[in-house]
């Protein structure tokens, strides 16, 4: 079992639930109740796995830095219209660190939250 864990990052479980499958367990319960969200009508659409370039451009409009991309584990977007990142964590890993601020800080047009309830969510 110790090898097999290994590969995995950070020692989390791959999961399917439904058709999908998720790099945790906590992604996949989370990716459920977004799901259900979805089904009940209470959000318009759920995007699993979103890539977001994260580009640094100075005043003139030329990119002054490329910091990659971040892949998000979910965007939802509401019924009134409004799109919002979701991000699932068991902890803070150092990656997902370097990640968080150009997503704060570059990404200003759609919350970035993590680990929302029901409220942060639809709020």
């Amino acid at each position: 079992m110790w090898a097999n864990r290994s590969n995995l990052k950070y020692g989390n479980r791959k999961t399917k639930m439904g058709d999908f499958h998720y790099d945790s367990g906590l992604e996949a319960t989370n990716g459920l109740w977004l799901e259900q969200l979805e089904k009940k009508g209470v959000i318009k659409k759920l995007s699993r796995q979103v890539s977001v370039p994260l580009i640094c451009y100075n005043k003139d409009g030329s990119k002054s830095h490329n910091f990659g991309r971040h892949v998000v584990d979910f965007m939802v977007t509401l019924k009134d219209g409004r799109q919002k990142y979701v991000e699932i964590k068991g902890f803070p890993t150092i990656i997902w660190k370097q990640f968080k601020m150009p997503m704060t800080q570059l990404i200003t047009d759609l919350p970035y939250l993590v680990n929302p309830g029901e409220k942060e969510l639809l709020e």
